[in-house]
């Protein structure tokens, strides 16, 4: 009896390891990243479904798309929001296929190339809350 105790002990000590073990390998949660939100707008009305990019200089880039509103918020992975902080080129496109189907055909531009391209658009993210809004022109 004293040794199926003494079993028991050990298993329970063992889950435990095992569980504290894993539990800390589930709380790396990435780089510390700035949440980033604002608003696109070409020449004065809101931009909807543009998509924009930052592209830090060295690190992972963060996306997001705008709402018919000219919103966005910015993803830094699928489930991560925001953006690493530091000093980020831009990119701002409408141009993506018309439907999911291969061979579709692409939507038209909207938003003048300077702005598609890298160097054009800068922005500074800081840590924490940031409001970038972008205010494009033709």
């Amino acid at each position: 009896m004293n040794s199926l105790k003494s079993y028991l002990n050990c298993g329970g000590m063992l889950l435990a390891i095992v569980a504290s073990v894993s539990l800390a390998g589930c709380s790396d949660s990435g780089p510390a990243t700035g949440l980033v939100e604002g608003v696109v707008t070409l020449d004065g009305a809101p931009l909807a479904n543009a998509d924009l990019a930052f592209y830090p200089e060295q690190g992972r880039a963060s996306q997001g798309t705008t709402d018919e509103q000219g919103h966005y918020s910015l993803m830094f992975t699928y489930d991560t929001p925001g953006c690493l902080p530091g000093k980020h080129e831009v990119m701002i496109t409408t141009r993506r296929p018309d439907s999911d189907e291969q061979g579709a055909m692409l939507l038209p531009e909207r938003v003048p190339r300077k702005y598609h391209k890298r160097g054009e658009l800068t922005a500074t993210v800081e840590p924490g809350f940031n409001e970038i809004n972008f205010d494009l022109s033709k």
